[in-house]
């Protein structure tokens, strides 16, 4: 791979990131958004960190720092059903339950669709009081992913 090209940085970040390496992971992707500003894989890429972050520590900094960095890339019509999952999750993350939903139901519509959205999207639906829609949703994903699966 061309070590100067957008997609090398946000891999080397996202390999960070696995590693449990989040500063390096940040310090990379944020590198990445400086240098291709225009490159949408890398502000993904940096959300997902930030919504790890967020989510695993309870920081609600992180979160907040997620939704900017996804905002634009889940807004844009070609957007991804991984993208829009990642959004929608960290608005459910940051109590925005009713945007959450929203967010969700186009990341199970829009194909190839991230498992995960229907998994969220249960968690969306049931904290809003949606019942069937929420066990529609978890019926959904455990179709996709296996009966035994719980978690994304």
């Amino acid at each position: 791979m061309e070590p100067s090209q957008p997609r090398r940085l946000v891999d080397v970040g996202l390999a960070y990131a696995r590693a449990g390496d989040y500063d390096n992971a940040i310090t990379t992707l944020g590198r990445a958004a400086q240098r291709y500003p225009e490159t949408e894989a890398v502000y993904v890429a940096l959300g997902r960190v930030w919504l790890t972050i967020g989510d695993t520590q309870k920081d609600r900094v992180a979160v907040s720092k997620a939704l900017q960095a996804l905002e634009s890339a889940a807004g844009r019509p070609d957007a991804t059903s991984d993208t829009l999952t990642l959004y929608g999750r960290a608005l459910l993350l940051a109590d925005r339950v009713d945007d959450s939903e929203r967010v969700l139901q186009q990341a199970s519509a829009t194909l190839p669709v991230d498992p995960a959205a229907f998994y969220y999207l249960s968690s969306a639906a049931q904290r809003h009081g949606h019942v069937s829609a929420a066990r529609d949703a978890m019926a959904k994903y455990k179709t996709l992913v296996g009966q035994d699966t719980t978690t994304p």
